[in-house]
Parts: structure tokens; sequence; C-alpha cells
């Protein structure tokens, strides 16, 4: 049994950032190219960020990620929206900021991002802890294995 799995839900938050972000860069790319190729390319911009909201922000698309699990050692597993178990050990660069963490997948091209409201706060505090340490403290543990 794992000593920590943590189930991962919707984030509006992120939703806005992702699609504010996009929408900035189709306003830009319209208002430096203009005309039809500025227009196509604000098209694709949106659109690549509505399936990107998708999959990494609203958790509905085949492959976005559900729940993440580590063990006591450190090692972690992915498992996506289609039932699929990703496992492997967690990237040596790991990142987190006061809302954010971003949890690498060794051996995989992508990163799994997590924001503060895609958790309950005290899955959210021992996901930087393992973030920060690389492992579970004890009573993490204890708590998550119960």
């Amino acid at each position: 049994m794992p000593a920590l799995r943590v189930e991962l839900r919707a984030s509006r938050a992120l939703a806005a950032v992702i699609l504010s972000l996009h929408a900035a860069g189709a306003i830009a790319a319209l208002g430096a190219i203009g005309g039809g190729a500025g227009a196509g390319l604000a098209v694709v911009l949106m659109l690549a960020g509505a399936v990107a909201t998708r999959d990494r922000a609203l958790l509905v698309g085949e492959r976005a990620v559900r729940a993440l699990e580590f063990d006591p050692e450190g090692k972690l597993a992915a498992e996506l929206s289609n039932g699929t178990r990703i496992a492997g050990s967690g990237g040596a660069r790991r990142h987190l900021g006061p809302w954010w963490v971003v949890v690498p997948l060794a051996g995989r091209p992508w990163a799994v991002l997590v924001v503060q409201d895609m958790l309950a706060p005290e899955a959210y505090r021992r996901l930087r802890v393992w973030a920060l340490w690389g492992r579970l403290p004890p009573v993490a543990r204890a708590i998550g294995s119960g």
C-alpha cells in the first residue's frame, strides 16, 4: 500500500490562468501579424489553450493525471483518467512555490503541475514536504497509510 495517495481535482484557478495566457498570446499574434495569418494563429492558440485547460486544469482528458502515489522511499506513480498507471521515480528536480508543485516523472518527457486548489490542505502540505525532501516524513507515512 502506498504511503501517500493524492487524488487530484479540477482547478478553476489554473484553468483561468491557462486560458488567460493563451488569450494574451492570441491578442499579441493579431497585433503583430494581423490579417488572416494573425487570425489563424490566434485561433490555433485559443484551441491549444482549450485543450491544455481540459487536460491539465479540468482533468477531463483521457491522459489527464488524476492521482499521484508516493511510497516511503520516494518513488512515484501517476494514474491517468483512462486508468493507465505510469510508474517511475520522482525526478530529481522538483519545483515548488506557495501555490504550486511541479512533479517531474523520471524517464518521461513531461511533468505534473499540481496547484493548491487541486488537493485538500493536508494532502497539499504532504506533497510539498515530499517535493522539498524527496521522501515522506515518518508521521506522513503513518497518516497516509491508514
